[in-house]
């Protein structure tokens, strides 16, 4: 199974303004967008789901056999744009909609073919997941971003010290990170990392 992103998200579940008030900063608005990344980024990493909008491919090596599920990883799954494939003559075929059902209320998401699966290898998945917009966002997770986006800002690289290489510094909370709290009742355990 392999994942690729087609279209990233078109905003991020917290916007600079948001930050700038949170941590009482005028701090750069490039700065902050980058600690806003790489905090959505490792927060979506550790839930394995995505947050707001994005189109991803799943790429199979073969339908599974029969009519066995194909999982959807990264909750929310919203939408199955499109299944194509490589019959045994090598020609991509495109599954027409009506052959296949897609569960988007479980997660993770789950594909049933109505009848059996075609027997073609090379499959790919195209689909939509996320919550949708940044207000869409369980609020949990839009407070774990920012507190890692406000320990990104208290702790830099050039203000290191030996104090403050202990884990996450403010962040811990009897040996655990406040924000890994947060998200993990948003974790999708039932996928492999």
């Amino acid at each position: 199974m392999n994942l690729k992103r087609i279209i990233p998200p078109q905003s991020e579940p917290v916007s600079v303004e948001e930050v700038q008030e949170y941590l009482r900063t005028d701090e750069s608005e490039t700065v902050l967008q980058a600690f806003i990344l790489a905090a959505r980024e490792h927060a979506e990493n550790f839930t394995r789901r995505v947050f707001v909008t994005q189109t991803w491919d799943l790429m199979l090596d073969r339908f599974p056999g029969g009519s066995d599920p194909i999982t959807v990883p990264l909750p929310p799954l919203q939408s199955v744009e499109r299944i194509t494939y490589r019959n045994e003559a090598g020609e991509e075929l495109e599954m027409d909609p009506t052959t296949y059902i897609v569960f988007s209320q479980m997660e993770p998401g789950r594909i049933l073919p109505v009848d059996v699966w075609p027997a073609g290898k090379h499959v790919t998945i195209r689909f939509v997941a996320g919550y949708g917009e940044p207000a869409d966002v369980p609020q949990a997770i839009k407070q774990a971003i920012m507190l890692l986006v406000g320990h990104f800002h208290e702790v830099r690289a050039d203000r290191l010290s030996t104090d403050s290489i202990v884990g996450v510094g403010s962040l811990q909370w009897g040996g655990q990170s406040v924000a890994e709290m947060l998200l993990w009742p948003y974790r999708d355990v039932r996928m492999p990392p």
